[in-house]
């Protein structure tokens, strides 16, 4: 799976889910590791497509 193929299915699953998902969980949805998770959704967001919300439970 290449990387724009990851940061497709990142928002894919994203706009699914308008509450917010964690980035564990997503880690765990696309079989990667949380930290390569971690790095994907900072890329996506400095090129705006999505906006990372802080919460408890880290919901994007």
């Amino acid at each position: 799976m290449t990387n724009m193929d990851i940061e497709k299915k990142i928002l894919g699953i994203l706009k699914k889910d308008r509450e917010g998902v964690t980035i564990s969980t997503l880690a765990e949805k696309l079989k990667v590791h949380r930290h390569t998770m971690t790095k994907y959704i900072y890329r996506i967001e400095g090129e705006r497509k999505i906006k990372i919300r802080k919460s408890k439970n880290s919901a994007i």
